[in-house]
């Protein structure tokens, strides 16, 4: 889950940036406080955006190596092609003359297999047709893994996951009020985001990735078994968390109320839990004060 590291890091860097621009005393001018936020702003979907590109990539490596059929897809092929022939383009436009060649024959190899053999995944099934990703784009990539329901289906997992989840928060209006939030920063140039639109920033970024992470992975793991992808997922999914309580950080199973043990340091906890969860089927989720800051998916 090399994806899921690289983004913590990269929202790690934007919250330093955010909290050394707001260091009592800071005697920057405001016009270099107001780019930095701006700057945050747009990194912020930026990093989500190349979160998706190099788990995406993973889901599909993932897809390739369980060997199944196209027909196994929840869409089966057809669902699987639409998909590409929506999202190649852009991906066409962005490369240079030279590393187009490349791209073609990777797709040619997927479209090939769409009909006969092992189905051969591309990272294009995960990617989005226009220039920014969307709500809708996310959710196409939700139902192409076969949850139907798909913004409703990450708003039920969140309630899994999360215990201060407002029973009224939408997972789709987190996603869209930060795409929102870019967008209008980018293309105009004396907008200036709020302190807690800035603040709130990286724990949106990071709670979008991971309940996409934990649904994609999930459909994922279920398709490469050879078990039906059915709605409801949030029923189905199986947590162990990993939260800090002084200086270590305790281990509870699935339905424990006291740790199951004790582990010195976030890095242990994770490889530690993260055999357990992997061996049981779980999502591993660690919390710091209740806050999420990291997580393992099923894959």
């Amino acid at each position: 889950m090399a994806a899921v590291d690289a983004l913590l890091v990269r929202l790690e860097q934007i919250d330093a940036a955010v909290d050394f621009a707001n260091v009592p005393g800071n005697t920057a001018p405001k016009p270099v406080l107001d780019l930095s936020a701006r700057a945050a702003a747009v990194h912020g979907l930026a990093s989500f955006e190349q979160f998706l590109r190099e788990r995406g990539a993973e889901w599909a490596s993932h897809l390739t190596a369980a060997r199944i059929s196209a027909s196994q897809m929840p869409g089966g092929p057809m669902e699987a092609s639409d998909r590409l022939v929506k999202t190649f383009p852009r991906r066409f436009r962005e490369l240079d003359v030279a590393g187009r060649p490349a791209l073609v024959q990777t797709l040619a190899q997927t479209l090939s297999s769409l009909s006969v053999g092992t189905f051969v995944a591309h990272d294009l099934l995960f990617s989005w047709p226009g220039s920014n990703v969307q709500a809708s784009d996310v959710e196409a990539m939700i139902q192409l893994v076969g949850y139907e329901r798909g913004w409703s289906e990450l708003s039920a997992v969140w309630a899994k996951l999360d215990r201060r989840k407002p029973p009224s928060a939408s997972a789709e209006s987190i996603l869209t009020a930060f795409a929102q939030l870019r967008h209008t920063i980018a293309h105009d140039v004396d907008s200036i985001p709020s302190p807690l639109d800035v603040s709130a920033l990286t724990r949106n970024v990071k709670l979008i990735a991971m309940l996409v992470d934990v649904l994609v992975s999930r459909a994922i793991y279920l398709t490469c078994a050879g078990r039906p992808v059915v709605k409801g997922a949030a029923e189905s999914i199986v947590v162990r968390r990993v939260e800090r309580v002084r200086g270590s950080w305790h281990e509870y199973g699935p339905k424990a109320t006291r740790a199951y043990r004790r582990h010195p340091s976030l890095a242990v906890a994770m490889a530690s839990a993260g055999l357990r969860a992997r061996a049981n089927g779980e999502v591993l989720l660690a919390l710091d004060q209740g806050d999420f800051v990291n997580w393992q998916s099923q894959i």
